[in-house]
């Protein structure tokens, strides 16, 4: 489930992914979430805030947040 809003819960899987693309975009949204649930293989949590993250060049994983959608 993709969030929309802060407030919201979302839900995903526990290991067994995709693989990571081969880039990152410029920015990109990311939710920010508290303590999370684990449930088997589904994990969830409540989304406290969405920021908006400027990506370092490469692929580091790494980034500033400059701005916030909600929180």
């Amino acid at each position: 489930m993709i969030p929309r809003h802060c407030g919201e819960s979302w839900t995903g899987r526990n290991g067994g992914g995709s693989s990571p693309p081969s880039t990152l975009p410029a920015y990109m949204a990311v939710i920010v979430t508290g303590p999370m649930d684990k449930s088997g293989s589904t994990v969830s949590g409540e989304v406290l805030r969405v920021v908006v993250v400027k990506t370092d060049p490469g692929y580091a994983g790494t980034g500033t947040v400059v701005g916030a959608v909600c929180g």
